[in-house]
């Protein structure tokens, strides 16, 4: 992990997810951990997205895989945005 990193999320293949986190908690980062459900949410959603990162990443994506995925994506926010 950067040293500079809060924290590191690893996904795999499989959707199998490692986060990591930074032990060291500096005096610039003491506001951003107060909440750890904000911040659980903003790693959630780096999940959530990182299907179209990747697909982003590739070579050849066709248009029909990005419209699918945006709209899981959608159908997922759906049930949690109230």
């Amino acid at each position: 992990m950067d040293d500079d990193a809060l924290c590191e999320i690893e996904i795999t293949e499989g959707r199998v997810c490692c986060v990591r986190l930074n032990v060291e908690i500096r005096d610039r980062d003491i506001e951003y951990w107060r909440d750890p459900k904000e911040n659980a949410k903003h790693e959630a959603l780096h999940l959530l997205l990182d299907k179209f990162k990747k697909m982003g990443k590739r070579l050849y994506t066709r248009e029909d895989e990005l419209m699918d995925e945006i709209e899981n994506i959608v159908l997922i926010l759906e049930k949690v945005i109230k």
